[in-house]
């Protein structure tokens, strides 16, 4: 096997869909039918990366850490991961590490690996569940999320489960997703509800298999069962919207681990200030967006306000924001601002658009960025135009100055 892992796209190639028979089958409901199964799951090694660190970034942790999280993990998995040919395939390697230090990466990949599957079946926003339940952290899933799939039903729940012991197989890896549904997300389907974001109506429970030394990988979801009735199992599936409804809490949870990841510390404390995780912050503030142009998109990331040239390589952060989400995101929430709303008046809900998630190559090989529903980007091609933008709190977003 040939490390480090830095080019070949990766194909998890059976993701087989099925539901736990020892736990509750849901109501149906008119209207709505699950997202189509995934069947499969393509992805670069930067989309990987970058879903691992939006996983990280999720927990209300200092920008340096996030970035330290981002680039060790990015380093780790590229080093025991072989980039020859389309499996995933781990190096022998991984079973050299010590117990503790395999436990913390296997349940990064899981966190990773879940969210590039969750995004591919139609959901753009997430939160730590437990940031959302705080007092039910023991027996509960890891994320929820939220976006075009559910239909406007509410959130979803979704455990991340991954095992990569030396022996392991399609067998375990649905038995290990079957048991995370039925233990820590089934108790919460139908029966629980977020103020401020919704009542969760569906979810799921993802595992990711690799046997070290083995060549392939193994996938697979367990998913909420729908009671079957006469005539049928319920209504048919939704469509995404250009723009779609999302509860206050979460759309401000997921944006502060974006504005994290692309270093934009003004956004990143009035968040933490919308969440009262913080003291109040000036609305005269400004925070300085480099304005990039990579293939036919344009995207903000943060910058010093003394940096006004081109970018180069290292100065620039890879993570960026996906301009047609950032200027009505960052709008909605100078409108919060002006409004003078605190934590405990609640949260409005966002109305939001989403964008084409991008994990790998286009049919023409063409491959500038990685891209999610929430429009968080990681740029993998050249940047060919550089401009700028401000966002002042109490304003909203400035027009684009070159």
């Amino acid at each position: 096997m040939a490390p480090p892992w830095t080019a070949s796209q990766k194909t998890i190639a059976n993701i087989p869909t099925t539901t736990d028979k020892a736990s509750r089958p849901r109501q149906p409901i008119p209207g709505y039918s699950p997202p189509a199964h995934l069947g499969r799951l393509d992805f670069h090694p930067a989309a990987l990366f970058a879903a691992m660190a939006r996983c990280a970034a999720i927990r209300s942790i200092a920008p340096a850490v996030s970035a330290a999280l981002a680039s060790g993990t990015r380093d780790l998995v590229g080093a025991l991961v072989d980039d020859a040919g389309k499996s995933f395939d781990l190096t022998a390697d991984f079973d050299a590490m010590a117990d503790f230090e395999k436990t913390g990466l296997t349940g990064r990949l899981g966190g990773g690996f879940t969210d590039l599957c969750m995004a591919k079946l139609g959901y753009a926003w997430m939160d730590l569940a437990s940031n959302l339940l705080p007092g039910h952290s023991g027996r509960l899933g890891d994320f929820i999320y939220d976006g075009p799939a559910t239909g406007g039903h509410g959130v979803v729940l979704v455990e991340a489960k991954a095992t990569c012991a030396s022996s392991v197989t399609a067998t375990d890896v649905k038995g290990t997703a079957e048991r995370g549904y039925r233990n820590q997300v089934d108790p919460y389907v139908g029966s629980t509800s977020i103020p401020g974001v919704g009542t969760i109506f569906q979810g799921y429970a993802v595992c990711l298999g690799a046997a070290p030394g083995v060549a392939g990988g193994f996938g697979h979801v367990v998913e909420t069962a729908v009671a079957t009735v006469p005539g049928g199992s319920g209504g048919g599936g939704g469509s995404s919207a250009a723009a779609t409804l999302v509860g206050g809490r979460l759309a401000i949870s997921n944006y502060r681990a974006v504005s994290n990841l692309i270093n934009a510390p003004v956004l990143f404390a009035h968040l933490e200030q919308l969440l009262g995780r913080s003291a109040s912050i000036a609305g005269h503030e400004q925070q300085r967006f480099l304005r990039l142009k990579v293939g036919d998109q344009w995207f903000l990331t943060g910058s010093a306000p003394s940096f006004d040239h081109w970018p180069s390589p290292g100065t620039v952060p890879p993570f960026m924001l996906d301009e047609a989400v950032a200027e009505p995101l960052l709008n909605q929430i100078s409108l919060i601002v002006r409004q003078g709303r605190r934590p405990w008046d609640g949260l409005p809900t966002f109305l939001l658009p989403t964008t084409p998630e991008s994990f790998g190559p286009d049919a023409t090989g063409r491959f500038p960025f990685v891209r999610f529903p929430d429009g968080l980007a990681y740029v993998v091609g050249k940047i060919d135009a550089v401009s700028s933008r401000v966002w002042t709190p109490l304003e909203g977003l400035g027009p684009p100055v070159s």
